[in-house]
């Protein structure tokens, strides 16, 4: 029903599909791509509940190239409910949540209230073509409890109103429950996981980490919430680099396909070789090379590569950390930590031309952000 919607709205509207499959966001297309080939692997089991997201990474790498928009993005979702359902359960349960839809619109709907509880039905189905609103938490209950609600005749004699609403009563009731366990959890993590960056970003990383385990004794970790990294980051800022480690490593097992699983685990290494324990540097450069193998280029890819800087400073490779530099800034121009570095050695050379042109480029895209602005003053570019 959805998708027969969705084509008589192209037929009457095809600007409308074009910017949400490709000008809204252009991502989406490699999401669809890495969808179907997750769904291709198992197309009667699918990958399993919950695992869209953890194949995501490795999937993308054998459908898309780094010149596709979206590329190197993790999705958790493949914005597109019936594609996801299909990746994640297989035909058998694609069919059973095209049947759930539909179930809704098949009931009987005498009052007005009830038809407008299907025309909500069918505008989720609708939205399901190009994101996902049944995996959004407070929409479980919109799409399931309201039609519940509403979906019950008025009409009928007072006798059998009273035993249809008890009928009512018992399945609210059922549903809520589900709901609670659907929705409740993730809401009470996801509350203390906000609490976790709040503190973060005030550097008081002691509360940060408090709330992190909070988090994970509420639900497990998973690739949506990735806590074990959360929570590396948070040991790692207070200079505890065995625990952050041990997190680090205990999510490259958990996510195998994630680069960020072995990027992390490269910075640490780099500490240590900081620190000048020996063999560290080989480590970590073997570490960021598997995590730039998994994604060498898009936004996210800009850590990575400032990382290879990093390390290539260590090793006193200046020109070599300068082309590191310059790939973390093509991945993200106004990536400010490899920015600062970049512009450093660039004047240490005397390449000044090179070095405003940086800066004007990250401008470009952050006008007004304060840190910028400052390194443009510094070198007396007009902003």
């Amino acid at each position: 029903g959805a998708a027969l919607l969705a084509a008589v709205v192209g037929l009457l509207q095809p600007g409308l599909l074009l910017h949400l499959a490709a000008r809204g966001d252009p991502g989406r297309v490699v999401m669809w791509k890495t969808a179907a080939r997750i769904w291709s692997r198992a197309p009667l089991l699918g990958a399993g509940t919950g695992q869209f997201g953890c194949r995501y990474p490795c999937a993308q790498l054998e459908v898309a190239t780094p010149t596709d928009a979206g590329y190197g993005v993790n999705a958790i979702h493949a914005h597109n409910e019936y594609m996801e359902m299909g990746a994640q359960l297989g035909w058998p349960g694609l069919v059973l949540f095209a049947v759930a839809l539909l179930g809704w619109l098949a009931l009987r709907a005498t009052a007005l209230r009830a038809r407008a509880a299907q025309a909500g039905v069918v505008a989720l189905a609708a939205q399901a073509l190009f994101s996902f609103p049944f995996h959004v938490s407070p929409t479980h209950a919109e799409a399931w409890l309201l039609p519940s609600l509403f979906l019950v005749g008025d009409e009928s004699p007072a006798v059998a109103r009273t035993a249809r609403w008890a009928v009512r009563d018992l399945v609210l009731s059922g549903l809520l429950l589900v709901a609670a366990v659907l929705c409740c959890r993730p809401l009470v993590r996801s509350s203390y996981l906000q609490w976790a960056q709040a503190y973060e970003d005030a550097r008081g990383f002691r509360p940060a980490a408090a709330y992190l385990l909070k988090a994970a004794r509420v639900l497990p970790d998973d690739a949506q919430t990735r806590l074990s990294v959360l929570l590396g980051k948070v040991r790692q800022e207070t200079g505890d680099l065995d625990g952050a480690q041990r997190l680090f490593e205990e999510d490259q097992r958990r996510f195998p396909c994630f680069p960020e699983g072995f990027g992390f685990l490269s910075v640490v290494y780099g500490m240590r070789a900081q620190r000048g324990e020996a063999g560290a540097i080989a480590v970590a450069v073997e570490l960021n090379r598997k995590a730039l193998a998994l994604r060498p280029a898009g936004k996210e890819a800009a850590g990575d590569w400032n990382t290879q800087g990093n390390l290539r400073v260590l090793a006193a490779d200046e020109a070599g950390a300068l082309e590191s530099y310059r790939a973390a800034l093509r991945c993200d121009p106004a990536f400010k930590e490899s920015l600062g570095i970049f512009v450093q050695l660039l004047m240490k050379k005397r390449r000044r031309a090179e070095a405003e042109a940086a800066v004007r480029a990250a401008l470009a895209g952050r006008p007004r952000d304060p840190e910028l602005l400052d390194l443009a003053r510094r070198l007396r570019i007009a902003p």
